[in-house]
């Protein structure tokens, strides 16, 4: 008897050991939160899961993946310190959607083909989400209504044709070598020979002949 009381003493110890050393990625938040790291509480009310090590810092969001102080992954299973989220699924459509009361306004995904969608889907009596570009904080550069698929290039701007820009349009840059030009259809509407102070309206190029260039006055 005093074997096996000495042996499961032993056995005991070593799990109070491992289990006093083990690092623990993940953990819960509840409404009485006030400091950092792993949390323990009775509350049942669930605010925010952190995923990682928060030993000196708060969990910020519902869901909030922390890597900062995560050691770095080897074996088999070994992933960078980057790569903080990643989703899986089989050959399916894939949605990362963005719901408010139940209703979508946007979705990132894959449509089980070679291309990725980013999507404005709301649709309320033919009042359609548009799709915003913003830089800088929350300066809107591009515009793509919802309701007819106009694109507005331009602070802020609002639409009125299929591509419209507010300010300023540069053709093929600035090299003043390269023969710019703007087409409509098929010819070119308006361009320069390689040298800027040339400026030529007229038809272009039709399968291989070129017509003659009128200078712009």
């Amino acid at each position: 008897m005093k074997k096996v009381n000495k042996k499961f003493k032993a056995i005991f110890i070593a799990m109070l050991i491992a289990l006093s050393t083990s690092v623990s990625y993940a953990q819960w938040q509840n409404t009485n939160f006030t400091g950092n790291g792993p949390i323990e509480s009775t509350v049942s009310t669930v605010t925010g899961v952190g995923v990682g090590d928060f030993s000196a810092s708060n969990v910020a969001s519902a869901l909030h993946v922390n890597t900062n102080l995560t050691a770095a992954q080897t074996g088999g299973g070994a992933f960078g310190l980057g790569e903080v989220f990643r989703t899986d699924a089989p050959n399916t459509a894939t949605y990362w959607k963005m719901l408010r009361g139940g209703t979508d306004y946007g979705w990132i995904y894959n449509n089980n083909d070679n291309h990725f969608y980013i999507a404005a889907p709301f649709n309320s009596g033919g009042n359609y989400g548009d799709l915003y570009f913003q830089t800088g904080g929350t300066n809107t550069r591009q515009t793509i209504l919802g309701s007819n698929g106009f694109v507005g290039i331009g602070n802020s701007y609002n639409p009125a044709f299929r591509l419209d820009v507010s300010e300023d349009i540069n053709a093929g840059g600035t090299s003043a070598t390269t023969t710019n030009a703007y087409y409509l259809g098929k010819g070119k509407m308006l361009w320069h020979n390689g040298i800027v102070s040339n400026l030529y309206v007229g038809v272009g190029v039709y399968s291989g002949h070129i017509e003659p260039p009128i200078p712009a006055c």
